[in-house]
């Protein structure tokens, strides 16, 4: 599956047995395989791709599982955003631009206070839409310190 591709060939691939996993104004997210693989759709057209499946891995062989400090020195040069979808609950990000304008978002389990964040999706996209986490507001919870070179990078709210 390939950014741009409509829904109909995302289907001739993945298979037509899916779910609506979000619908927010024009954009349209299906999931196929309990949610192992989401495909997000503006105008038709596939705008992210996730997978939380631990066989998919990048070039560098960082995928689902890999360590917050693993995924830092396999492709440095991103940058930290905390996503807080719940109370008292959070999720550590990191999204690293491309050439060509795409992006990739890790979205790490930071569950276990005392265990190392580890990957439990990875997505790839367009920047079709700003992800607010990391153009933090007051209020907002964002990463401090030297969070690339530290195993759990410390947050604070604004």
């Amino acid at each position: 599956v390939n950014l741009g591709m409509s829904k109909a060939q995302v289907e001739r691939v993945l298979g037509r047995d899916r779910i609506l996993n979000a619908s927010e104004g024009a954009y349209r997210e299906f999931a196929w395989d309990f949610g192992g693989f989401t495909v997000g759709f503006v105008r038709g057209r596939a705008v992210e791709i996730g997978t939380s499946q631990r066989g998919q891995r990048t070039s560098k062989r960082v995928g689902v599982g890999t360590t917050w400090l693993n995924v830092m020195r396999a492709h440095p040069g991103g940058r930290c955003g905390v996503d807080s979808p719940g109370f008292n609950h959070f999720w550590l990000e990191y999204l690293l631009g491309h050439r060509g304008g795409t992006q990739t978002l890790w979205v790490f389990d930071a569950t276990d206070p005392y265990a190392a964040p580890t990957v439990r999706e990875v997505l790839v996209r367009t920047p079709f839409r700003p992800l607010p986490e990391f153009n933090p507001t007051p209020g907002m919870v964002r990463c401090v310190g030297d969070w690339r070179h530290e195993p759990r990078p410390a947050t604070r709210t604004n």
